[in-house]
């Protein structure tokens, strides 16, 4: 019994784990992004397009940490998470493309 190895976290548990993380992730973005909107909606739209962009950014740079934690964190390193973590780094190339080619 003594010589029993701990193995990690289940891997559903990993999972649910970075789900709640980018859920948490999602609540922010859209409470940063919420100024923007109303600005938009009130006139100023330049100023509500870089609150927005600034949302976005944000996004981009959480969601690298996570993935990095995915890629990173044995214990979070599930195949689930893997495909996660390549699918928001293909995202985040997008989006970091979208926003510099203004």
């Amino acid at each position: 019994m003594e010589n029993e190895v701990k193995k990690g976290l289940k891997p559903w548990i990993a999972n649910l784990i970075i789900f709640f993380v980018e859920l948490i992730i999602l609540v922010l973005y859209f409470a940063i992004g919420w100024s923007g909107i109303k600005n938009i909606f009130s006139g100023n739209i330049s100023g509500g397009f870089d609150e927005v962009a600034g949302a976005i950014w944000f996004l981009n740079v959480a969601i690298l940490i996570v993935t990095l934690l995915c890629f990173f964190v044995k214990q979070l390193r599930t195949k689930a998470n893997i495909r996660w973590g390549i699918w928001n780094i293909i995202w985040i190339a997008g989006n970091i493309y979208l926003l510099a080619s203004k």
